[in-house]
């Protein structure tokens, strides 16, 4: 397969796997320049050169997706299911829409995609926020281990 980038090439890239693929291939069958890339093992390579990132979950841990898109400096849209409003503060480093809304989806995804200035300062900031959010997780880390060991736990 060719590869994914350069970004801004304006052709959707869909990366995965799973029981709904080939549904979804015959749903985009008559879209323009979508491409389907099945399992891939370089994702980090894909979400670097990726203009967005969205995540559709209705249900939703952590979104480890997100916090790999954001810091790349990869703007995020995304639903509001489970964990993912804690990482992202909508309208400052990513977009946030209902959880099953389909059509407000496309409509934040549409806007994104048409505004760079928007893109960028998305991105910035998303990546200020991912470095912010894993430095603080590892100094709690430390000081929760460190706790630990002095009390003899």
């Amino acid at each position: 397969m060719p590869p994914c980038w350069p970004p801004g090439a304006g052709s959707p890239r869909l990366a995965g796997d799973g029981s709904l693929r080939s549904a979804l291939e015959s749903q985009a069958a008559g879209l323009p320049r979508v491409r389907f890339l099945g399992f891939r093992e370089d994702v980090a390579d894909l979400i670097a050169a990726a203009d967005v990132c969205t995540l559709t979950s209705h249900l939703e841990g952590l979104g480890s997706t997100v916090m790999d898109a954001m810091t790349c400096g990869v703007p995020v849209v995304a639903t509001r299911a489970g964990g993912i409003p804690e990482l992202i503060r909508d309208g400052e480093d990513g977009l946030l829409c209902p959880v099953r809304d389909p059509g407000q989806l496309a409509a934040v995804l549409g806007q994104v995609i048409a505004d760079p200035v928007l893109r960028h300062r998305l991105g910035v900031s998303a990546s200020q926020s991912a470095l912010s959010f894993r430095a603080a997780g590892m100094v709690d880390a430390y000081v929760d281990l460190y706790d630990r060991v002095t009390r003899g736990a």
